[in-house]
C-alpha cells in the first residue's frame, strides 16, 4: 500500500476522469481498509495534495464507503459477525483530512 501512495505522491493522479476515479475510490478504501498507519498518513497526504483539486470526486469516493457501512446496519449484525469499530474510526479521520464529518 505504501508504494502505491509514494507513486501517487511523485505522480499525481490519472488524468483521465474514469482512471481518477477508481483511484480515488481505491485510495478511500485503503484509508479505511489499510492497517498501517504509516501507509494511511501518505495517503492522507495524498488526499491533502489534491483534495481541492478534485474534491467533488473525493467526497462521493468517501460518502460512497461511508454509505457502505451504512448498509449493514439492516442486518443487525452482532460485533462477531462484523466489526466495523476501527472503519469507522479511520473513516472519522480520512473525514478530517477531506474537512467533512462522517455521519457513520
Amino acid at each position: 500500500m505504501a508504494f502505491g501512495a509514494v507513486k501517487l505522491l511523485r505522480d499525481g493522479l490519472p488524468s483521465k476522469r474514469s482512471d481518477r476515479d477508481l483511484v480515488i475510490a481505491a485510495v478511500m478504501q485503503a484509508c479505511v481498509l489499510e492497517g498501517s498507519d504509516r501507509a494511511r498518513a501518505l495517503l492522507y497526504r495524498d488526499i491533502e495534495l489534491n483534495r481541492e483539486k478534485h474534491e467533488p470526486e473525493f467526497l462521493d469516493a468517501f460518502h460512497r464507503v461511508e454509505e457502505s457501512f451504512k448498509a449493514m446496519d439492516v442486518y443487525g449484525f452482532s460485533l462477531e459477525e462484523l466489526d466495523l469499530g476501527n472503519g469507522l474510526i479511520r473513516l472519522g479521520a480520512v473525514g478530517k483530512v477531506l474537512g467533512v464529518r462522517a455521519n457513520s
